[in-house]
């Protein structure tokens, strides 16, 4: 790992970051030194993996991020005041929602105590854009308790999501005669 973290470019932040996740504790300190030496911008370190990696590097990536606990220490800061600190847990969130790693934003829309994070987790939602949160979403929405201003803006990305669903795709040999009995 050392070489890794002699090199202060974003390139190295993914392999930082599923070396913090690696079994081994000698592998997981000398990460997170490295990790600690580096000086680029970690916001745009996460946008950058998400635009270069490849599915399964990102899919790794996201899940080593929930792993070592980096993902649940962004969420306070996904509604701070600074703004550096919230595009950064943002980008990360964003990161997570691209690798359909969507647990912890779920999370924080359904539990979380601030509702001004409950809200930037949604904007990341509904960022990413995936048809496949709807069912958790719809759940999250029939929840006791939920704030007004969160179920709304679920409900917001619900219709979104709902617009955005491709027309049935029909080929001309759905379009086929269908005997319903035996008659030739």
């Amino acid at each position: 790992m050392p070489a890794s973290g002699s090199i202060d470019h974003e390139s190295v932040f993914a392999p930082v970051l599923l070396a913090l996740a690696d079994e081994a504790r000698i592998v997981q300190a000398a990460a997170a030194r490295t990790l600690t030496s580096l000086h680029f911008d970690r916001a745009d370190a996460y946008v950058r993996v998400m635009e270069t990696a490849s599915p399964e590097l990102l899919q790794q990536v996201a899940q080593a991020c929930i792993k070592t606990g980096i993902a649940a220490q962004a969420v306070d800061r996904l509604a701070s005041e600074d703004r550096h600190q919230a595009y950064e847990a943002f980008s990360l969130f964003s990161l997570l929602a691209r690798a359909n790693e969507t647990g912890p934003i779920m999370d924080v829309i359904e539990n979380h105590q601030d509702e001004e994070a409950r809200l930037c987790a949604v904007r990341v939602i509904n960022l990413a854009g995936q048809s496949s949160m709807a069912p958790k979403l719809r759940e999250i929405v029939a929840l006791e308790g939920m704030p007004e201003n969160v179920r709304t803006a679920v409900l917001e990305v619900l219709y979104k999501l709902d617009q955005d669903q491709p027309p049935l795709d029909l080929t001309p040999s759905d379009n086929v005669p269908v005997s319903l009995h035996n008659s030739p």
